[in-house]
């Protein structure tokens, strides 16, 4: 019963790790993002003030578009992180109730052990004055 106890310890402590990885990163990835967003966005508005040609007022209104499509696809990884957090702490909860389990029925066990231990002994004290009271 104990190696199990370690596996499910070790497999929950390694769900647990995998959720903090996959959330930091996604949370990296989205931060990237917005920092290149702010970086092409003030390039595009620097090139467009000294220009001031309509030319550059679209390729700014372009790629404020796809720096807006980067951080929506940023966002979805980060709800998909989100999603695999949710599922390893329904993971980490199953692991837990079936870690809860196995502790219940070994207390169960040692508990039967001892009460047959006492039921013995009894046993042997009830023989003992047994055999003192025949002689």
């Amino acid at each position: 019963m104990g190696r199990r106890l370690e596996g499910v310890a070790r497999w929950k402590a390694a769900v647990e790790r995998s959720a903090r990885i996959k959330i930091a990163e996604a949370d990296r990835r989205r931060l990237e993002a917005a920092r290149r967003l702010e970086a092409e966005l003030a390039r595009r508005d620097a090139l467009a003030i000294q220009s001031g040609s309509a030319l550059e007022w679209q390729l700014r209104e372009r790629a404020a578009q796809a720096a807006a499509r980067r951080i929506e696809v940023a966002r979805r990884a980060l709800d998909a992180a989100a999603a695999q957090a949710a599922e390893a702490s329904a993971a980490w909860r199953t692991a837990r109730g079936e870690s809860l389990a196995v502790e219940r029925v070994v207390s169960r066990r040692h508990a039967a052990e001892r009460s047959a231990r006492e039921r013995l002994e009894q046993h042997r004290a009830d023989e003992l004055s047994l055999l003192r009271w025949q002689r």
